[in-house]
């Protein structure tokens, strides 16, 4: 059966996560909080529809396939994380600040000479290198890489999971809800 409602869904979600993904590095902390909470409702609403839009096809395979689905820890802690962004309004994601300042540091040799004479100095030259033109530096860089804080995934980068949760939802959940519904 084919699931148009969940594939639109599924567009919609990735929508949302390219536009989180677009602010991940770009914008301030809270631009990237707010739109978490969007993306990850998009995402999780995926299921929802596709439940919906399976009602009155589902067989006992669908219904016992469906149920492990539901045991995965990927899709439990997403739909954990949306429930306490979305609903309780709990961060459960931290950002790493990586900060990199450029400096340049510029050596010249230089002589000085003196000659001395019954304790007086009689003669004096100096010599040294000419200044090189300044040095280009690089700007200092700032990146920001979200990691998951707290349950299964903690630590980990909170797009590369989206990532993979998103193409677990593309390439398994919604062939094999189709696949499972005449």
């Amino acid at each position: 059966m084919d699931l148009p409602k969940s594939r639109t869904a599924y567009r919609q979600a990735e929508r949302a996560f390219d536009k989180l993904s677009a602010l991940a590095d770009a914008a301030g902390a809270d631009e990237f909080r707010d739109e978490f909470v969007s993306c990850i409702g998009m995402i999780q609403r995926v299921g929802p529809i596709l439940y919906n839009e399976t009602k009155g096809h589902r067989t006992a395979t669908f219904g016992a396939w469906w149920q492990t689905t539901g045991q995965d820890p990927l899709f439990r802690f997403m739909a954990d994380v949306r429930n306490a962004e979305f609903k309780r309004a709990e961060n459960r994601k931290v950002a790493h600040h990586d900060v990199v300042v450029h400096e340049v540091v510029t050596v010249t040799d230089a002589v000085h000479v003196a000659v001395i004479r019954d304790g007086k100095v009689v003669e004096e030259h100096s010599h040294s290198d000419p200044l090189p033109p300044p040095p280009v530096v690089p700007e200092p860089t700032h990146t920001v890489t979200w990691y998951f804080s707290g349950g299964t995934y903690d630590g980990q980068e909170v797009l590369g999971l989206l990532r993979q949760y998103l193409v677990w939802i593309r390439d398994v959940l919604i062939p094999t809800a189709e696949r499972l519904t005449p």
